[in-house]
């Protein structure tokens, strides 16, 4: 074989293997949380109720957010953003411990576990999405 044809069969089996070599790799980034804090409220609306409310550092458009009850197994409220979010409010939701999942393009699921609603307050949670992409093999 002459050096022309070496180069030419290098190249075809490099153009054949790329494809294969990223085959089932998926690319991400990825989401954390502050820790979660409260303040309480003295109205009388807010005596059988809660919010989880947060600040949203990064966003990217097209949000989801997904408020699970743990005690009654099944999804209470499910929040699509219109475009990009800064700030996040869940409506008014029944005292009890949660699980928040954040999905957006691009971003493996975040969910945080373990969330307390309580009668009268605000939880707040504030996420951050990272900027830096991961590759999964």
């Amino acid at each position: 074989m002459n050096r022309k044809s070496v180069i030419f069969v290098s190249i075809i089996i490099a153009v054949l293997y790329l494809p294969l070599a990223t085959w089932g790799v998926t690319k991400h980034k990825e989401m954390s949380h502050d820790k979660i804090t409260y303040i309480e409220h003295s109205n009388s609306s807010w005596n059988k109720a809660g919010r989880i409310v947060g600040d949203l550092k990064n966003p990217p458009k097209n949000l989801t957010i997904e408020f699970y009850s743990v005690s009654r197994g099944k999804i209470i409220y499910n929040y699509k953003s219109p475009g990009q979010l800064y700030v996040y409010m869940s409506k008014f939701l029944p005292p009890g411990t949660y699980k928040v999942t954040f999905k957006a393009p691009e971003y493996m699921p975040y969910t945080v576990e373990s969330v307390k609603v309580r009668a009268g307050a605000d939880c707040f949670i504030n996420i951050r999405f990272g900027r830096k992409v991961f590759v999964n093999r």
